[in-house]
């Protein structure tokens, strides 16, 4: 008796059957305004070398505002403000995820919750990364995902952005060759 499979290659989905996710990804603290600043702060060259270690501002200033940093990165992961399991959802706490489907921004501790905002791949033609000052110390950068030069979605802070657009570019091929 031969046993049916839903999936003729295992581990792939088509688009027309269900919704797979491909990647998931954090946004680091180099999505906020804060943290940012923080990443502009830490960039200041200026200072000496003493014996072949560099002593510089920026890196002074990050062994002063350590606590602040740490305190940004687990307020994006808080699932609701001001205390973690009571009160309103944290805006701040989203996931960036990549499906077969689209690119959608979602509350991944949230049960059932809508999608804070989507795409279909049918929705853009280019992905484009975009480093705003500040975010290159993390590294980091935007993605924005453009349909003409129309911004159609911006995915802020996302660390190391080179290999999570690549993926968007072969995700959205694959998506399109089908139609």
């Amino acid at each position: 008796m031969a046993v049916t499979t839903p999936q003729p290659i295992a581990g792939v989905t088509p688009a027309s059957v269900a919704e797979a996710t491909v990647a998931n990804v954090w946004p680091s603290i180099a999505a906020g305004p804060l943290g940012r600043a923080l990443g502009r702060l830490y960039g200041w060259r200026l200072g000496v070398r003493i014996r072949g270690v560099p002593l510089t501002i920026g890196w002074l200033m990050v062994v002063l505002t350590a606590p602040l940093a740490g305190l940004l990165f687990l307020a994006r992961k808080a699932p609701r403000k001001p205390l973690v399991l009571f009160g309103p959802v944290n805006p701040d706490a989203v996931c960036y995820r990549l499906t077969n489907r689209g690119v959608q921004v979602v509350w991944p501790l949230e049960r059932n919750a809508a999608p804070a905002a989507a795409i279909t791949h049918a929705d853009y033609d280019d992905v484009r990364i975009e480093v705003l000052p500040g975010q290159a110390w993390y590294p980091a950068g935007d993605v924005v995902f453009l349909h003409g030069e129309t911004e159609r979605l911006r995915l802020a802070g996302v660390p190391r952005p080179d290999p999570f657009v690549e993926l968007c570019r072969k995700t959205h091929v694959a998506a399109t060759i089908g139609r």
